[in-house]
């Protein structure tokens, strides 16, 4: 009996370390990484959102061959 309550003993404490050190190589793995702006996949230079000012991006674009085309004349 003893023998058993000696191996669950042992069994918690191995798995306590365990999630210790993965705690720590989460903690430590976060420090290294750079912070990313999740939606920075969805703007663009100007910081337009692809999507949703997708119309707006389109006149600006215009806008801007427009001004270009201009200029070379």
């Amino acid at each position: 009996m003893t023998d058993l309550i000696l191996c669950a003993v042992l069994i918690a404490v191995i798995l306590w370390l365990l999630i210790m050190v993965f705690i720590k190589l989460h903690d430590y793995l976060s420090r290294q990484l750079p912070l990313t702006d999740p939606d920075s996949d969805y703007l663009d230079a100007d910081g337009n959102h692809i999507y949703y000012d997708r119309k707006f991006i389109a006149r600006l674009e215009k806008e801007r061959q427009e001004a270009t085309d201009n200029n070379k004349v």
